[in-house]
């Protein structure tokens, strides 16, 4: 009879730990992403599948450790509260603890790889060749003769396999832009250039090209920038994380590149 009630006792703590085991697994398989400058939720992954900061809201319990970066570093660890709405705008609010001393441009990635695993080259935004790029693309963008405003240069290679790519961030040199109107001229976009078949070819991650006067009731204009280059879900490749930010709002859009093609898988932010 106690050999029996041994056998039944081991058999439960058997599955209690297989309930246990699963559910670690399943946790482990859960990947927030949190803009630390704005302290909030902007989306993520579950099981290898990209998730919107609503999805991944109920998922997001508190505890979890984050990695913080930078653009070009390494910042520590913190650790992230469950998500709470706030306003404006409900945004999916995460406190990481301990809060990173300047969390401007620094984004926290929950998961055990190393979200950085190639450098990421800040270069000077004087160099003709890019100069040049961010004029061609106005060109063709109906702004002939907008002025040049680049303000981010930057080198990495995305995918992994020895191939550089560029990523320009250009907005309209224009005092107290953004704005709430828009005036003829007014431009923001982040662009990548990528090598695709033994040729160079540029392409808009996001903008924004005004190509009229408008009004407030047309949309205010956003400013776009690299916020920064992260391999989000731990496959190698590193997504690139668009800063966006309008004149009551502020947020991050990630974008996965393969091919020298992009999309956009999730964004967040706070704004009303």
């Amino acid at each position: 009879m106690r050999f029996l009630v041994l056998v039944l006792c081991l058999a439960a703590l058997c599955a209690a730990w297989v309930g246990f085991a699963s559910g670690a697994k399943a946790a482990s398989g859960i990947h927030p992403i949190v803009d630390a400058e704005i302290g909030c939720l902007l989306g993520g992954t579950v099981e290898g599948s990209w998730r919107s900061e609503e999805e991944m809201r109920p998922k997001v319990r508190g505890g979890e450790r984050y990695r913080l970066y930078s653009l070009t570093g390494r910042l520590g660890q913190a650790v992230g509260s469950a998500v709470r709405l706030e306003p404006p705008g409900e945004t999916h609010v995460v406190t990481l603890s301990p809060s990173p001393e300047k969390p401007e441009g620094v984004v926290g990635v929950c998961g055990e790889w190393d979200a950085l695993p190639r450098s990421v080259k800040q270069q000077s935004t004087s160099q003709k060749v890019y100069q040049d790029a961010v004029r061609e693309i106005l060109r063709t963008r109906g702004l002939p003769v907008a002025p040049v405003g680049l303000t981010q240069v930057l080198r990495v290679d995305l995918e992994g396999d020895g191939k550089e790519e560029v990523l320009l961030s250009a907005t309209t040199p224009k005092s107290g832009y953004p704005g709430v109107t828009r005036r003829r001229g007014d431009y923001s976009f982040v662009a990548l250039r990528s090598i695709v078949n033994g040729k160079v070819q540029t392409s808009i991650l996001k903008g924004g090209f005004c190509l009229k006067d408008e009004g407030f009731e047309s949309g205010c204009p956003y400013e776009y920038r690299v916020l920064a280059v992260l391999d989000l879900d731990g496959d190698g490749v590193m997504e690139v994380l668009v800063r966006w930010r309008y004149y009551e709002g502020i947020g991050a859009a990630a974008y996965v590149v393969k091919g020298g093609k992009a999309r956009q898988v999730f964004s967040g932010g706070s704004g009303a």
